[in-house]
């Protein structure tokens, strides 16, 4: 169902956003820190808040990225 029926507003629509983003961080907070985004994580990287050797970050880019783009393919597929 898309989120506007007959441009009438859904609200379940962005609480379930708001659930799936909240699950993802809950479930991938303990592996990557809570960055999903990699702007984030090179941000924190040349903050030095994290301490994280070049591969690790090379690693968590290139899994974002690869996160991204399946999410895409099943947005994609599903609508």
């Amino acid at each position: 169902m898309p989120p506007l029926k007959d441009k009438i507003p859904n609200p379940f629509h962005d609480v379930f956003i708001s659930l799936s983003l909240y699950l993802a961080i809950v479930i991938g907070a303990p592996f990557s820190g809570g960055h999903f985004n990699p702007a984030v994580s090179i941000g924190v990287y040349f903050l030095k808040e994290a301490k994280m050797n070049n591969g690790k970050l090379a690693t968590y880019i290139i899994s974002q990225f690869i996160g991204a783009i399946i999410g895409v393919t099943l947005a994609k597929i599903f609508f």
